[in-house]
């Protein structure tokens, strides 16, 4: 009896535990924010860890604290037990710290999705002194046990301490995956999409790495409506570098929307509740709906005015792991918000609506939209059509600030669109993409340049001068260069004097430190060593960065400043001569030091600032080769200036599409330096500014409007400026492009017209570099008006009316005929009827 109640007790239990035990063995999926796994490593090493071969003995606990061990060794590694294998989307949490480094690039890592208990494997490394440019690596051991690192970024600020544990954070759902430290993401890539699935561990390398604890947590998979990044669909479109149309959402049916003349960007209204609106704020779809719609082929943009909006969506981005996107509002507190909140996002500064009903801006109000892009961390700024010439647009864009053109009513004519287009900016927003393709396709010819870029003198002109001189610097500008590139650091008593390197040796000789040294010191020295027979640099001297400021204040030159030095008075000396010289308008800083743009943006938000690197370019498409750069840039709301090697057309058209401007040094080989103008990149570092001092860097028409009498005909004038500033006469070489009907187009472009009323023109120009190089340059569209035909002193209007009303007549039997003579004998009879009544009134009077 007591064996049956037993047996039947048994198989209630196992009846009861079977749900559970057929759910684990079936595969089922744990709740999200399941905890997988958690350890302390308060009861000592776990028993079901597990090692590679000859691993073992490195890896222990002491004091409650797991360590592994790879003091003198390249590698220790330990895997977590077998049960966390089936599992490929989970959240690993450690807290953390590295002891004894064999040098500050030494890293421990959490080891996920590993196929073995040895390799294959993803990793997160983080390196000793996480602040470096590879500070926090996504990298892949690959099946040959060989290194394929994805992407990496720094951990802003952040060093390991051997007294503070850091919590370090791998998060991986499909193929994004996130690694922290601290709460601040380093990497954020989408990379993670050879293994779906596989075990966790821990890694150290030549250094001991502190584990306090370990939890593991279930992240159910979410299907994002968009893919992290789009494969743009626009049209090439001919243009040099690239060029975004963007229009909004509903504005024609999504199926034409991707389809016909696709644009390379769609802007979205977007609610708090995630919902794309029209014009009038009536809901259209949802913001899942939407980008669903856009197939991974258009880029999007989301538009939000108010801060629970743009909280909104910044979650939803960074949830959905979509970086391939703008935010723009007409607000920069917006901007900056989401700027902040979600870093992959870029921002974008409409000031469309705000300026629309000015009639021109000053310099003064076009340096307010550069301080307001830049302090809003956007890196693109829309300006009305009504506002966008090409100087304006350029005035910006030398200034390190990408421009959209923002049509302020319904895009309906040749001239309108074309006038967007030769504006020179990165892109458009209209109501009507297929006449932008129309025109920027079969109207404008050749390799179309919108954006040319600046020629920058890298310290001057080495190849003539003395570096970093301001002689060298004046010598640059009148052999071509429209940018000087000089380098400076911070004397020991406080003073900001440009040279490139650390020490005085090479240029200067003498062996002062230039952090070290006085500026009373630096100046005892000539700096002529390059050029020591060369009598007008005989009495070169280090500079003061204010002498560069007397003397190019007010030409028409920029200055890139790179900052040498990690000094944060540096910074504040900088910001505070700057506006001492009132030179804010003709400097942009650049740097190789993360920390410094950090301090620039803290200490003089409004600046622009690039960031000089090596090649950050990875990947096999331009698009990919663009997100690389982003994962980095983005958080330093700067541009781009690496080394110019590995970098080609695809990517400068797909980064100029996303806003990236890119800045390429040092470029001395002419024929190189044609590769990259003739591949779009914005700003040409070089220390040979004299390559292109022929090339023609502007077009004009000789006049922006002119007023005919009817039967008049125009003469084209037009006139071409080089980059030495050489003004030449191309009124002959010229091709002119009609916008409007009515023209006539003859020999030696002398244009006539059929009729009056308003006509468009515009002009362009191909220069060719060489015989396998050759651009072509834009004006705007040029107005004509033609007179109506003059009303002579005998006419009335009515009488000219009358007169254009009998010749518009039908034809009748081949000739335009007027009936004479009905008309003459109802004149007469009129007449005789006036006659009559007068007579009667004569006769009644008398009587």
């Amino acid at each position: 009896m007591k064996k049956a109640i037993c047996l039947i007790l048994s198989l209630i239990i196992l009846l009861a535990c079977a749900p559970a035990a057929l759910a684990e063995t079936s595969g089922a999926e744990p709740e999200n924010g399941a905890v997988l796994y958690e350890n302390d490593f308060s009861d000592g090493l776990p028993a079901d860890f597990r090692f590679p071969k000859g691993h073992e003995g490195k890896v222990y606990v002491q004091d409650g604290f797991l360590y592994l061990d790879a003091i003198n060794r390249e590698f220790t590694r330990v895997f977590l037990p077998g049960s966390l294998d089936v599992y490929g989307d989970y959240e690993i949490t450690i807290h953390a710290t590295i002891l004894q480094p064999a040098d500050s690039a030494r890293w421990g890592s959490i080891v996920y999705r590993a196929q073995n208990v040895d390799y294959p494997y993803y990793q997160m490394c983080f390196r000793y002194d996480s602040n470096a440019a590879n500070g926090v690596e996504f990298a892949l051991r690959n099946e040959n046990n060989a290194w394929d690192v994805k992407t990496k970024g720094p951990s802003t600020g952040h060093v390991f301490s051997a007294d503070v544990l850091d919590e370090i954070k791998v998060t991986v759902s499909g193929d994004r995956a996130v690694h922290s430290i601290n709460g601040d993401p380093a990497v954020d890539c989408n990379d993670a999409d050879t293994y779906a699935k596989g075990g966790i561990g821990l890694q150290a390398n030549k250094s001991i790495l502190k584990v306090d604890d370990i939890k593991v947590t279930y992240i159910k998979a979410k299907k994002t409506a968009s893919p992290a990044f789009t494969e743009i669909a626009q049209d090439d479109l001919g243009v040099i570098g690239g060029y975004t149309l963007s229009e909004y959402y509903g504005v024609r049916p999504v199926e034409k929307l991707t389809s016909e003349a696709i644009p390379a960007n769609v802007i979205m209204r977007i609610n708090g509740s995630l919902d794309v609106l029209d014009e009038n704020g009536k809901k259209i779809c949802t913001a899942d709906e939407a980008l669903a719609s856009l197939s991974g082929r258009i880029m999007p943009t989301f538009r939000v005015e108010d801060g629970t909006a743009c909280t909104a969506l910044c979650g939803y981005l960074s949830d959905n792991g979509i970086t391939d996107v703008f935010v723009m509002s007409g607000n920069g507190d917006i901007v900056r918000q989401a700027r902040t909140a979600y870093k992959m996002c870029r921002g974008v500064l409409d000031l469309t609506e705000e300026l629309k009903g000015k009639t021109e801006l000053s310099d003064k109000e076009l340096l307010d939209v550069r301080r307001r892009t830049n302090a809003s961390l956007a890196s693109i700024a829309v300006i009305p059509d009504t506002l966008a010439t090409t100087e304006n647009v350029k005035y910006l864009y030398d200034r390190l600030i990408a421009v959209w053109v923002g049509a302020t009513s319904h895009v309906g004519t040749k001239a309108q669109a074309f006038s967007i287009a030769a504006a020179g900016g990165h892109g458009a927003v209209t109501d009507n993409t297929a006449l932008m393709y129309d025109v920027i396709e079969n109207l404008m010819s050749g390799n179309k340049l919108f954006r040319v870029p600046l020629n920058i003198g890298h310290r001057g002109i080495p190849t003539q001068a003395p570096e970093n001189t301001v002689e060298g610097s004046l010598l640059a500008c009148e052999q071509g260069a429209d940018c000087i590139e000089n380098d400076i650091y911070l004397t020991a008593d406080g003073e900001l004097m440009v040279m490139h390197d650390a020490t005085t040796t090479r240029t200067a000789g003498g062996s002062f430190t230039m952090e070290k040294a006085t500026s009373e010191q630096l100046r005892s020295l000539t700096v002529n060593k390059q050029y020591p027979n060369k009598k007008d640099y005989a009495d070169c001297k280090i500079p003061y960065l204010y002498e560069y400021f007397e003397a190019l204040k007010g030409k028409d030159t920029q200055i890139f400043v790179e900052i040498k030095s990690t000094s944060k008075e540096l910074v504040d000396k900088l910001y505070a001569l700057i506006t001492e010289y009132g030179v804010e308008d003709q400097v942009s800083v650049i740097t190789f030091h993360e920390s410094q743009i950090m301090n620039l943006k803290e200490v003089f938000p409004e600046m622009s600032a690039g960031f000089l690197c090596n090649p950050l370019a990875s990947g096999a498409t331009g698009a990919a080769q663009s997100k690389s750069v982003l994962s980095r840039i983005q958080r330093l709301s700067s541009t781009y200036n690496p080394s110019y090697s590995g970098h080609d057309a695809e990517f400068a058209k797909n980064a100029n599409m996303r806003g990236i401007t890119t800045w390429p040094w040092t470029i001395d080989d002419k024929g190189v330096y044609t590769d990259f103008f003739m591949s779009g990149f914005n700003g040409l570092t070089t220390n040979n500014c004299r390559i292109p001092a022929k090339w023609i860097k502007t077009l004009r028409s000789g006049a922006d409007s002119y007023e005919l009498m009817p039967g008049e005909t125009l003469d084209v004038s037009a006139s071409a400026v080089t980059y030495k500033r050489e003004t030449q006469d191309v009124s002959d070489t010229v091709r002119v492009i009609p916008l409007t009907d009515g023209m006539t187009v003859g020999d030696g472009n002398v244009i006539s017209f059929d009729r009056s009323g308003t006509h468009s023109f515009a002009l362009e120009l191909t220069y060719k570099i060489n015989p396998s190089n050759s651009y072509t340059l834009y004006t705007q569209p040029v107005t004509v008006t033609v007179s109506a035909p003059a009303v002579t002193d005998t006419e009335t209007e009515t009488d000219v009316q009358s007169a254009k009303i009998t010749t518009d007549m039908p034809d009748q039997g081949g000739k335009n005929t007027f009936p004479v003579i009905p008309v003459v004998i109802g004149a007469a009879v009129a007449v005789a009827a006036v006659v009559a009544v007068i007579i009667i009134i004569i006769k009644k009077k008398k009587s």
